[in-house]
């Protein structure tokens, strides 16, 4: 009991010493902080991509504002639980939710719980960086009171809603509602509106349109803190948790693959979304390779094509029916995980003669395609042909660990340690790893991963981000340029000669 007591008084004390430190530094500290009306209500939000020769190739942003005698209860009712129900009881910071998540806190020793209103928000939203300090901390604090007082409940429900971010390029909710339903914001339903008030947390991850799983847990989750307490009746309750989430098709029918895959590209960097609201995106798309990928893909029935340009590393094309997921690779492996390892280590060059008969490998018997079978064949021919029994000798002599060890580096995760990875049964690959691996060879050994954008400039000029991807040396240039010559073979004579050119040196 006395260690309970002892516990309970050191908490009280610990966040008695937290405030007061807080309003001393927050008396003490000048922070020049003053509220922009033109930033609060601003909802051109379009940002706009271009190609690598900076000519415009798209733009992305809000479709249309809520005005606050618009939104319905059932949005108040939903996202003023989901995000700071005491709203319309403080004046913009809620001192107990503060103490609560400062307790949470200490007891987890994490930031498990935050307590920022949304008037706090709001103002950190479109007035503040994103930097972790307690000057920026107090300055959100003074915004947000001067918010409070300059402008009604209802009237900053209506600037967050319209700026708040829902994830796949969306701010404010007019915009997300018709991504990701194809409503307006006063035709959603009660489930549809808790999907979109779920999102918030964590655009990136709690979205239907990349995790319609978590997505719909999170909702079920939001609509069952709202029934009980009380801001729903049962029947609404269980009406809405029995909606399924169906597949965002609106939102998604508008993007091209390259544009999709660029957005991909930039939520995974370490940037506000709210700091690339009105910034111009630098890609490097190139019309005329984008032409070809689609053309190749559409009569050649590949799902998906890519093109990269070798000095850059820049992805010029990018066409898929089916996203970035990870595909099965198989034969494409076998010149990075097969054969460039075993000419790197000294196991063979691309003269030696590999064992092209029907074999077992410690109960493991690979099949050639068709069955074709020729004796023994030199390491040039057996990757030309793409023959698989020869690339499996390989592989056991070179070793399963120490061909891993080299697919690692050139950013390819292998699952599994059986011989059989030398036909591509590694767990699955992007088709943006395998044409960073392929890169390397043309780099003379050298790796970096392959990117959409290359650089971001927000609405004032300043670079956000630019692509100065290291390359790391993987392989050494002797084995890049072998590699390569024995490519050029295969698209002279062997499984890739549809892509070979009478004019130009090809090696793939």
């Amino acid at each position: 009991m006395k260690r309970i007591f002892k516990g309970v008084l050191i908490a009280f004390l610990a966040v008695i010493a937290v405030l007061f430190t807080a309003a001393a530094l927050f008396l003490i500290i000048p922070t020049k902080s003053e509220l922009h009306k033109e930033l609060l209500v601003n909802t051109s939000d379009f940002t706009t991509f271009y190609d690598r020769h900076d000519f415009v190739l798209a733009s992305t942003g809000t479709n249309g504002s809520l005005k606050e005698e618009s939104f319905n209860e059932k949005i108040k009712k939903v996202f003023i639980e989901a995000e700071d129900r005491n709203f319309y009881f403080h004046k913009g910071l809620d001192y107990k939710r503060m103490v609560k998540a400062f307790l949470v806190n200490l007891k987890s020793r994490s930031f498990k719980q935050g307590a920022s209103t949304i008037s706090q928000q709001l103002v950190k939203n479109t007035h503040l960086t994103n930097e972790k300090s307690l000057k920026r901390k107090l300055k959100e604090i003074k915004l947000a009171q001067k918010l409070e007082k300059e402008y009604s409940k209802d009237e900053i429900l209506s600037m967050y809603l319209n700026t708040i971010y829902f994830g796949e390029g969306n701010y404010g909710l007019p915009s997300a509602a018709k991504y990701y339903f194809d409503k307006a914001s006063d035709e959603l339903t009660l489930a549809e509106t808790a999907t979109l008030a779920a999102i918030i947390p964590s655009p990136s991850k709690i979205n239907p349109a990349k995790n319609a799983e978590l997505a719909l847990s999170k909702r079920n989750g939001l609509l069952k803190t709202v029934y009980e307490r009380g801001k729903i009746t049962k029947e609404e309750y269980e009406q809405a948790i029995k909606e399924p989430i169906n597949e965002v098709t609106h939102g998604k029918s508008t993007e091209t693959p390259y544009l999709k895959a660029t957005l991909n590209e930039i939520a995974e960097l370490d940037i506000s979304p709210y700091a690339l609201k009105r910034c111009k995106v630098y890609t490097y798309f190139d019309e005329s390779a984008q032409k070809a990928a689609e053309y190749n893909a559409l009569n050649d029935y590949a799902y998906q094509a890519m093109a990269v340009d070798n000095k850059t590393l820049g992805i010029t094309a990018f066409y898929s029916d089916c996203g970035e997921k990870t595909v099965d690779p198989a034969s494409t492996v076998k010149p990075f995980l097969v054969y460039a390892p075993a000419i790197s280590l000294g196991v063979i060059t691309p003269y030696t003669l590999l064992d092209n008969d029907k074999r077992d490998f410690s109960g493991y018997s690979p099949s050639n395609f068709n069955n074709v079978y020729c004796g023994r064949v030199s390491a040039t021919e057996a990757l030309a042909k793409s023959y698989n029994v020869p690339a499996v000798e390989l592989l056991e002599w070179t070793g399963v660990e120490e061909s891993k060890s080299f697919a690692e580096k050139l950013g390819v995760k292998i699952n599994g340690d059986h011989l059989s990875i030398a036909l591509g049964s590694i767990g699955g690959i992007k088709i943006k790893q395998l044409c960073a691996a392929y890169a390397s060879f043309a780099n003379l050994g050298e790796y970096a991963q392959c990117k959409f954008v290359r650089q971001i400039v927000d609405e004032n000029g300043v670079t956000l981000y630019k692509n100065n991807e290291q390359k790391t040396r993987v392989f050494d240039k002797g084995t890049a340029s072998i590699i390569t010559d024995m490519l050029t073979v295969c698209a002279k004579s062997g499984t890739a000669k549809k892509v070979g050119a009478e004019n130009k040196s090809v090696a793939a």
